[in-house]
């Protein structure tokens, strides 16, 4: 299977979650399986309802390599922040940063640094010069922005990633999100 088909597997699977009201949080590799041709979540072990306030005092919440995460850690509002949906977003993001090319956003960062770096006010700088796709770095660039608000949702990135497949385009078979072929 190529990979633009394998991503929207997985991005389906998270749209439905969404649709449910779910936010994963901790979104890698291993969050997600195939099974018998179709994508599954395999791991909703911190996963929480839309508009719940995360708990400080699990140790997952502090991990969260989030902006909004860290600022309100900073600001001492963690305990006033609610899971959302872009949270799942930016780690999508991030994830698709590796999968298209290949290498961590912050692989030769320390943790300190990414800290200062996500908690810093200007955008991620995204050195995206061995993606050729124009879309897929347009979905990179959206999908890993700050400011929760300005990010894409994963209908957007489903629409976008559709874009890029071809095979999902008008007046041909439409596969449903979250299922492979």
């Amino acid at each position: 299977k190529d990979l633009i088909a394998q991503l929207m597997g997985v991005v389906g699977c998270l749209h439905v979650l969404h649709e449910k009201k779910v936010v994963v949080l901790r979104l890698m590799p291993e969050t997600f399986a195939l099974y018998a041709r179709r994508w599954l979540v395999s791991d909703l072990a911190y996963a929480q309802k839309e508009g719940e306030l995360l708990d400080p005092h699990l140790p997952h919440t502090r991990t969260l390599a989030l902006p909004e995460v860290l600022v309100a850690e900073r600001d001492g509002k963690l305990d006033q922040l609610a899971a959302s949906p872009a949270m799942d977003v930016f780690s999508l993001g991030l994830l698709l940063h590796k999968a298209l090319l290949g290498k961590e956003l912050f692989e030769d960062m320390s943790p300190d640094e990414i800290r200062k770096e996500l908690l810093s006010e200007r955008e991620l700088k995204l050195d995206l010069g061995g993606l050729k796709e124009h879309i897929a770095r347009y979905v990179l660039v959206n999908t890993l922005r700050k400011n929760p608000q300005d990010r894409f949702t994963v209908k957007d990135v489903l629409l976008n990633m559709a874009q890029m497949k071809g095979k999902w385009a008008v007046g041909r078979r439409r596969q449903q999100p979250g299922h492979d072929e």
